[in-house]
């Protein structure tokens, strides 16, 4: 009978362990479900901005091809404006000069522009 009791009690010391390793695994898979909803979000915001990012790389990549037809247009009517305010006033090419300058300065701006926002995705890509 002692036997019997003894047994009895182990089986059942044996189950409240089990119990115990079941619920301690129980909140391990929870807390493991936790964290895979938690960097599912940071995954989805990190999509959102790499498209932030590809949407204003693209907008500034249009901006810059405007700006460069723009500032082609601008120079070369600024380079025939200047032959023939050369021929006739020296002060007058002057000023072209300066406006073609400034337009030269203007693009060095938009490429480094467009070179830091190629930076910023690739930085967003490598993450």
């Amino acid at each position: 009978f002692i036997q019997e009791e003894t047994v009895k009690r182990n089986i059942i010391a044996r189950n409240e362990q089990l119990q115990k390793d079941i619920e301690k695994e129980i909140i391990e898979k929870e807390k493991n479900i936790k964290d895979v909803k938690t960097l599912k979000e940071e995954y989805e915001h990190i999509e959102e901005e790499v498209l932030k990012a590809k949407t204003l790389i693209a907008t500034t990549e249009d901006n810059f091809h405007q700006k460069i037809e723009q500032t082609t247009l601008e120079y070369s009517q600024s380079a025939e404006n200047a032959k023939i305010e050369m021929a006739s006033d020296e002060k007058q090419f002057g000023l072209a000069q300066m406006v073609h300058n400034s337009l030269k300065k203007e693009l060095s701006r938009l490429q480094m522009e467009v070179q830091s926002a190629e930076i910023a995705l690739y930085t967003i890509n490598s993450k």
